[in-house]
């Protein structure tokens, strides 16, 4: 326990520093001072009091009552003489002295008692020594815990010793997060400084130290350089603990959860600003750096499959032509080829690119001779890979996108197919027979991103991917076809002549309703492109010709720069004819194969099918018709097609010239074999 004279030690720290100062020392110099003249004092008046008495001396029982400080040696220089009257010295606290002691604790202050009386720490010097420094460094009266051990301290006043062992330990080591929250970004690296800071009692850094342990197979740690990744959004626990190297068992530890969020994206090609992390996943936004014409992607957290849905929102600080906003389908592993879905901010030319970065080190997504004096280039193939285009989708199509500054865009996969939508419209397709057996990640892609920010970013696959993409089709499996200004018709004629667009127990169905549209003004698509082999099938059954000279129903395949129909396979209505025609390329002839109706039963309406095969040099088209009602009556042409244009992607639709009628059973697939008797089996 502590004495009575037991002071706290920081006062006893103020103390040391004031005898330290020039104060003290004006002190002591009276003291000399007046030690000197209090001899000659006190032999007068011993004289008087051995005349008058004692007791009228004050002179009680052997002790002086005069002024202590008339015995009392200096304290300033430290050699200095000092009384023979003092016979003993006393540690006064030392149970304080004692205590729990650690390395960076606060000093110690010793106090001390003198014997006989009148002997104090203020008007007598006394020295304090230690037997280990390195364990307890003494300055004046202060002590300092410097090491681990125990030492003695030792006090002395002339003759006068006492001593007191004083143990110091290494105290328990502290552990300290940067962020309260403790929160991380999936997929993202940290290094183990940057999360936890590991202090000594004394303040010496432990951090590299700390141990990181946990039983959770989604946390990532390498021990030796530090890295720790949380490979999996959710709630993660783990241990940190560390121990002090100068006493293994002094140890701090604790257990943590870290909520990890989202990682909206994983491989890139370009640096993005990351803002709105931790809070939902729609407001978290990326920022792009990158102003330039280089295409710029970036992979979405998700994994690869064939069944997917994705959106982001993007908001352009400057829009112009060239800023081109789009998502994209990316092989995983692979980075020199992927599918761009994009839509210009200035034009709004739609535009999907399979893009071969070994082929093409430097592709682009806008065209090469693209000038505001050439807003229409025609090298829009350029590169030799696919840059399959829609002309201005808002002027031509009528589609929503006002605001040049903010759109919504999605992209969606089912199968061998890719999906594109322009704030929640349907807009276009593709199949790319590179990427049929792949599986895909969806992610951002585009060019001129500095003053882009993207949020909303989301995902989904599996059942949920294709409900999602069920109801964002339903009303727009087919679409009107607009090429161009010249066509534009198509998209005001849609909204008022297609009725009861949907699906039948065997593809999509609709109705065109008006006989008296012309030309390129019935035209009806599903905007799809194929680079492959595909089949299309559908039924038709005429419901009235509204022009007795000129009433045509059939469907086109044109190239995927809306050029020349490469074949036509319907009805011509008021000439009584089939079409299964080869169409003219450059200065050729158109070959024609157009059988009459004769005796061909329409009751049930006709059933058409037009396939393309793939072969090294020409692409084989089969064109057949049957009557639903009578399948034996049937015709069917096979032809040879290797013209210029034979091995690029092309695209259907039907043309509905001075007629009305049904469809339905419309549905295409890749997936295509030839038999034995030169038709197709789809």
């Amino acid at each position: 326990m502590t004495g009575e004279n037991d002071e706290d030690n920081t006062a006893g720290a103020d103390v040391c520093l004031l005898q330290k100062g020039g104060f003290a020392m004006m002190k002591n110099n009276k003291t000399k001072s007046r030690g000197r003249k209090g001899t000659f004092l006190f032999a007068g008046l011993l004289a008087l009091c051995l005349c008058a008495g004692l007791t009228a001396c004050g002179v009680v029982g052997g002790s002086d009552s005069t002024d202590s400080s008339a015995a009392v040696s200096t304290s300033g220089g430290g050699t200095s003489e000092q009384p023979a009257g003092i016979e003993s010295i006393a540690i006064s606290n030392e149970s304080a002295l004692t205590a729990e002691w650690n390395i960076g604790d606060a000093d110690r202050t010793v106090h001390v008692t003198f014997a006989p009386e009148g002997y104090t720490e203020e008007n007598t010097d006394f020295e304090v020594t230690s037997s280990d420094p390195a364990i307890i460094a003494v300055a004046g009266k202060s002590l300092q815990a410097v090491g681990a051990g125990t030492a003695t301290i030792t006090v002395t006043a002339g003759t006068a010793v006492d001593t007191v062992e004083i143990t110091v330990s290494v105290g328990e080591p502290e552990l300290i997060f940067y962020d309260d929250s403790l929160s991380a970004v999936e997929d993202e690296v940290y290094y183990l400084d940057e999360l936890v800071y590991a202090e000594a009692h004394d303040g010496a850094t432990l951090t590299n130290e700390v141990e990181v342990t946990t039983t959770d197979e989604s946390i990532l740690y390498d021990a030796e350089t530090g890295e720790l990744c949380f490979t999996e959004k959710g709630t993660h626990e783990l241990t940190f603990s560390v121990s002090d190297p100068r006493d293994e068992t002094k140890t701090a530890s604790e257990t943590v959860v870290f909520t990890v969020v989202r990682n909206p994206v994983t491989i890139t090609n370009t640096n993005f600003n990351m803002s709105d992390m931790y809070g939902a996943e729609a407001d978290q936004t990326l920022a792009g750096t990158d102003g330039s014409l280089n295409i710029v992607y970036a992979y979405f957290n998700a994994e690869p499959s064939k069944l997917y849905y994705a959106e982001a929102t993007f908001d352009i600080g400057s829009p112009h032509q060239g800023v081109a906003i789009g998502l994209g389908h990316l092989i995983e592993g692979d980075t020199t080829r992927m599918i761009s879905m994009s839509v210009d901010r200035g034009d709004r030319n739609f535009k999907i690119k399979d893009i071969d970065w070994v082929k093409t080190p430097n592709p682009a997504l806008l065209e090469s001779s693209w000038s505001a004096e050439n807003p229409n280039p025609t090298d829009i193939y350029a590169e030799q890979n696919y840059a399959l285009y829609s002309y201005r989708v808002t002027q031509v199509r009528g589609y929503e996108d006002a605001d040049a500054s903010h759109v919504k865009f999605a992209v969606a996969r089912v199968g061998d197919m890719f999906y594109a939508f322009l704030n929640d419209q349907y807009i276009g397709g593709v199949s790319f027979e590179y990427y049929a057996d792949k599986d895909t990640v969806p992610g951002l892609i585009g060019t001129m991103w500095n003053t882009v920010e993207i949020s909303g970013m989301s995902w989904l696959s599996g059942e949920e991917a294709q409900t999602k993409i069920d109801a964002l089709t339903a009303g727009q499996e087919l679409v009107a076809y607009a090429p161009d200004t010249w066509a534009a018709a198509s998209a005001t004629n849609f909204e008022t002549a297609v009725e009861n667009l949907g699906r039948d127990e065997n593809g999509i169905k609709f109705d065109f309703t008006d006989s008296s549209i012309e030309w390129n003004y019935g035209a009806v698509s599903p905007y799809v492109w194929f680079d492959g082999d595909f089949s299309v099938e559908w039924v038709y059954k005429n419901t009235e010709a509204g022009n007795e000279t000129f009433s045509q129903a059939y469907l086109e395949v044109r190239d995927w720069k809306y050029g020349a129909p490469v074949v036509k396979l319907g009805e011509d209505i008021s000439n009584g004819r089939f079409m299964l025609d080869l169409m003219p390329e450059g200065g050729e002839s158109a070959q024609l194969q157009q059988p009459a109706f004769g005796e061909f039963d329409f009751t049930q309406g006709t059933r058409y099918t037009v396939s393309r095969i793939m072969g090294e040099t020409s692409a084989t088209y089969i064109l057949t018709v049957t009557s639903v009602a009578n399948p034996e009556q049937t015709f069917s042409r096979v032809v040879e097609y290797a013209g210029n244009r034979w091995n690029e992607p092309v695209l259907f639709m039907w043309h509905n010239l001075f007629t009305s009628g049904s469809y339905s059973g419309i549905s295409w697939t890749t997936d295509v074999t030839v038999s034995e008797s030169g038709t197709e089996e789809a």
